[in-house]
């Protein structure tokens, strides 16, 4: 079992370096302008310390063993996680003004060519994680392959979870950035490989304990359930659809001779069908909840009111001049009488 990962000896060696080389004064000061909150924190002080010290002196900092990988990628990802631990949380309310305040100690010592304060753009990252455990993998490396691989030892346990751990993270990375090149993650990738050349971070075995290939199956079916759940769902009436078969129409969707398409009865029907009934459920819809109904309505009752109006006119001059024939008969007959002599 491996003992230390060379990340945290990493780590560890940075802290123990430089926390008697940072500014008391500036850490008190610091401690002060943040309040009670954080009065009591030992931690804080430390970590203060740890970072004034190794900004003051960062060109003396060694170079990570046997790793071309900068320097300042691991003292970035180092403030990182101590944030973390310290404060709980990137929302912590204090939060800003530490992160204001170690800027400032950042610009104190002209390091913008030489290391460049990229914690900020590791926090806001929402991949930040991978990128974290992506880079300590690069560094771990070496150290794990030639103790299982080439020592062969027994490995197991935790050493083998977090190799297989470390082995899938890196295959979903390679995937994830096959198109996106300019992410902080791929980026973080980009550096890995330039190091680790022949793909390399693929081919830690544990000691032949581990099957890689299944490792790269094992991410491909995992991506791939992940895209097809990103997928829109199929409706009913598509559904339905693909289940017709023969024994439902008379005719089935075949190619002709010359190739086209020969569409089903059912499709025929769906093409007459579906407009009507959309037009049916509009006009229902218009009729029973807008000021369309009302008006409408009103419309309709109106003319109807008009035809029977008109109607019933209609009847009365009818009735009328059923009699008119008759009065003028009866003046008719009134003229024509006559009387006889005596």
């Amino acid at each position: 079992m491996v003992q230390t990962l060379t990340s945290d000896d990493n780590y560890n060696k940075l802290e123990k370096r430089f926390i008697d080389k940072g500014s008391v004064t500036q850490c008190e000061i610091f401690k002060q302008e943040l309040g009670n909150q954080l009065a009591n924190n030992t931690k804080f002080l430390s970590f203060c310390k740890i970072i004034t010290g190794a900004l003051e002196y960062y060109n003396v900092m060694r170079p990570l063993h046997l790793l071309e990988i900068d320097k300042c990628v691991y003292f970035n990802l180092w403030i990182c996680e101590h944030l973390i631990k310290i404060l709980g949380n990137f929302k912590h309310p204090k939060f800003d003004q530490i992160k204001t305040k170690i800027m400032d100690f950042w610009n104190q010592h002209n390091l913008e060519k030489t290391c460049k304060a990229n914690f900020i753009s590791y926090i806001g990252d929402p991949n930040y994680t991978k990128i974290k455990e992506l880079y300590e993998y690069a560094l771990n490396y070496e150290s794990l392959k030639k103790y299982f691989d080439v020592g062969e030892r027994s490995c197991s346990g935790k050493d083998r979870e977090y190799i297989e751990k470390s082995l899938k993270l890196y295959e979903q990375v390679k995937h994830e950035c096959e198109l996106e090149t300019e992410s902080l993650l791929c980026n973080a990738l980009k550096k890995v490989r330039e190091e680790y050349k022949e793909d390399k971070l693929s081919k830690l075995s544990c000691n032949g304990t581990i099957d890689l290939e299944k490792i790269k199956s094992e991410v491909q079916q995992s991506l791939a359930d992940r895209e097809s759940l990103s997928q829109p769902q199929v409706t009913s009436f598509q559904t339905r659809a693909d289940e017709v078969t023969v024994g439902d129409f008379s005719t089935t969707q075949l190619p002709n001779a010359d190739g086209g398409v020969k569409f089903s009865g059912y499709n025929k029907a769906m093409s007459i069908s579906f407009p009507m009934l959309g037009i049916l459920f509009t006009f229902f819809v218009l009729y029973k909840f807008t000021p369309v109904g009302s008006w409408l309505y009103n419309r309709l009752l109106k003319r109807k009111a008009i035809d029977l109006n008109i109607k019933e006119e209609e009847n009365n001059e009818l009735f009328e001049n059923t009699f008119y024939p008759i009065n003028e008969k009866t003046n008719s007959n009134l003229h024509h009488l006559g009387y006889n002599p005596v």
